[in-house]
């Protein structure tokens, strides 16, 4: 996917959560649950993957490239914040945090455990310098091999707990505004 170009930065968005989830996807077949527009307490939460290495929250990081030719479109993420050619940002790393720190309490009640929850932030057509590795994992798309890297295994047992949790909780596809009668 090359860095997404355009100047309606929602549609930029929505194309870039849609190609990140489409790829995610993937990580059935190495026995991950893969959930998409999860609600969050504040904002959704853009996908979870879990799986026996663990429980991930994805944000997909839309970035419009700047249009200077070849070789601009890298982002140099160290522990702290996340570097652009242009500017520097720290938004997106810490929304991962909350957002994932959020669902690790969340599911911890639910299930009855405690629930370590890695967040990660997918930087599609962007090269990713690593700088000094945060709590956050940064990665460009289609670049997840370290989901199926062994760490912490998480049990059959909790591995279907934690899948029935968030069934529960993203099964209504029902809109919000439905369910509020504003429609």
């Amino acid at each position: 996917m090359r860095p997404l170009r355009g100047k309606n930065d929602g549609w930029v968005g929505l194309d870039c959560t849609r190609g990140v989830g489409q790829d995610l996807n993937a990580l059935v077949f190495h026995g991950y649950l893969v959930c998409h527009d999860f609600p969050g307490e504040k904002s959704s939460i853009d996908h979870i993957a879990v799986g026996p290495n663990g429980v991930f929250s994805v944000a997909a990081g839309s970035r419009a490239e700047l249009k200077r030719g070849k070789g601009h479109a890298r982002a140099i993420y160290s522990d702290q914040n996340l570097g652009f050619p242009l500017w520097v940002e720290t938004r997106c790393l810490d929304e991962a945090r909350k957002q994932a720190q959020w669902l690790s309490r969340w599911l911890g009640g639910t299930v009855g455990a405690a629930v370590m929850v890695y967040p990660l932030v997918v930087l599609p057509g962007w090269l990713v310098n690593r700088g000094k590795w945060g709590d956050v994992v940064l990665v460009r798309e289609r670049d997840y091999q370290f989901l199926t890297t062994p760490r912490a295994r998480l049990s059959d047992s909790l591995i279907e707990r934690i899948g029935h949790e968030l069934k529960q909780r993203c099964g209504d596809v029902e809109p919000a505004a439905m369910r509020a009668g504003r429609i």
